[in-house]
């Protein structure tokens, strides 16, 4: 079977890798931007996987409040120095969890709740994220309607649990108002491990790649600043963390 990179289009070729002394089944890295990515799980449920075992595996807990904090101001620091006059009437975030980087963006920012939406596969968290006032949505980024489009779309550590990275770019643009920001942030230079929710494995060269299809003749999403974040500052190791222009 002919495997394409989902990054550049490239042809990918099976990479043997272990992890612990044990064999990482269906691995594939790029032939030419070198983005590794795995295969999914025959018996992979999106919904069930966040619904009811991610926040339970030890790796996925949520850091104390005070360290969040640090690296959520962090964040939106960075924002402000790639577009300080910038000052968005709408949010979306996907993949929210309980909302804590949402309460200091709309504090940043001097929004209401109500200008929020957020958007979660975890119940749980979408009961804990209504309660806060946000516009609360329970479903997948790919497949939801969300009717509208934000000034400011927020996808951290998120991009690289979907399986088809490739419409990643189409969505986001499709989301976002002209002239608006999108902040994404991938894990880079990390261990590829046994099939626990990411399927993908980002260098920045496969992360450029990914965006480059969607800019075409000056439209489209333009990454306008990156910064490579340190494995002590940012979520269990090394970030990229991107700020976009939709200049569609």
């Amino acid at each position: 079977k002919n495997i394409k990179c989902y990054c550049c289009k490239s042809n990918a070729s099976s990479f043997k890798f272990d992890f612990k002394g044990e064999p990482v089944d269906k691995v594939y890295r790029c032939d030419r931007c070198l983005h590794v990515f795995t295969g999914c799980p025959d018996d992979f449920s999106v919904e069930n996987f966040y619904a009811e075992e991610y926040r339970k595996d030890p790796d996925h807990y949520f850091y104390e409040r005070a360290e969040r904090e640090e690296y959520y101001k962090r964040i939106l620091s960075f924002l402000k120095e790639v577009d300080p006059d910038f000052k968005p009437s709408s949010i979306l975030e996907v993949g929210a969890g309980d909302g804590y980087f949402l309460e200091i963006a709309i504090k940043n920012f001097n929004l209401k709740p109500n200008s929020v939406t957020a958007c979660e596969l975890d119940k749980d968290l979408i009961n804990i994220l209504k309660d806060k006032g946000f516009n609360s949505n329970l479903g997948d980024l790919c497949s939801f309607n969300f009717n509208k489009k934000f000034d400011l779309f927020l996808a951290l550590d998120v991009i690289e649990h979907i399986e088809d990275v490739s419409v990643i770019p189409n969505v986001i643009k499709n989301l976002v108002n002209k002239e608006g920001l999108a902040l994404v942030q991938v894990p880079v230079a990390r261990h590829v491990k046994p099939f626990r929710g990411h399927f993908h494995y980002f260098n920045v060269n496969s992360f450029f790649e990914l965006f480059s299809e969607s800019y075409l003749d000056g439209e489209g999403l333009d990454i306008i600043n990156v910064f490579v974040n340190a494995p002590k500052i940012t979520s269990r190791g090394a970030s990229l963390l991107a700020v976009l222009r939709n200049n569609s």
